[in-house]
């Protein structure tokens, strides 16, 4: 099972009060909306960009929006303070149908083994944020 199922599947398990936990925890530390939190810090300086980025992202189909939108809030393995608004962002945009089932093509241009769904890249992203918050005990701070 990949990193991505076990994050699907851990998600999905959490009984009603757990998710309300966690919904409160990311308001708390990444209130809403997007828009508000354009200020903050990302892997070029400010992070005004993100927010365009997060539009593409929503519009586009093709890797290169996703590669950006990596490169803006999980560079090299850093956690920004855009990372977790980012995130946030991403559990609403999948809730709300925002993101879900579009096919995105990864490494060969526009081939069907080579497409992953939107959701799949979401919780990669997710995963690779998760992962390098526990590694560096960026989420104790």
């Amino acid at each position: 099972m990949s990193t991505v199922q076990e994050i699907e599947r851990a998600i999905q398990a959490l009984k009603p009060g757990e998710l309300e936990e966690l919904y409160s925890w990311l308001d708390q530390y990444c209130p809403q909306p997007i828009d508000a939190r354009i200020q903050l810090r990302c892997a070029y300086g400010d992070s005004r960009e993100v927010g365009e980025v997060l539009q593409r992202v929503l519009v586009c189909s093709g890797e290169n929006v996703w590669i950006d939108l990596y490169g803006h809030v999980l560079h090299q393995g850093t956690i920004y303070e855009a990372t977790v608004a980012v995130a946030a962002w991403m559990v609403e945009a999948l809730q709300t149908g925002k993101l879900g089932n579009r096919l995105i093509p990864i490494g060969k241009p526009f081939g069907k083994k080579d497409a992953f769904s939107e959701r799949v890249l979401v919780f990669d992203l997710l995963s690779g944020i998760a992962e390098v918050g526990s590694r560096t005990g960026w989420f104790h701070k």
